[in-house]
């Protein structure tokens, strides 16, 4: 199988066909932001799937929330 974050699959190799993966989206995503990942398949005469499959992933973010810590502080 062959999977891209890109519709050329550019830089993508062929890697063995696995039912899961893990896959690494564009990393200047932001909250919000529609990324969008493609794939295309090949069996062992090396003979490839017509059409590329592909979907949109609504990429929300994530954020990290620290404890506010507050002092009583009298100068």
């Amino acid at each position: 199988m062959l999977i891209s974050n890109e519709p050329t699959f550019a830089g993508a190799t062929w890697q063995p066909y696995s039912e899961t993966i893990s896959w690494a989206l564009a990393n200047t995503l932001v909250s919000g932001d529609v990324a969008e990942v493609y794939a295309k398949f090949r069996d062992a005469a090396l003979n490839e799937s017509p059409d590329v499959a592909g979907d949109s992933i609504l990429f929300e973010g994530f954020a990290v929330y620290l404890p506010l810590v507050v002092r009583n502080y009298t100068p």
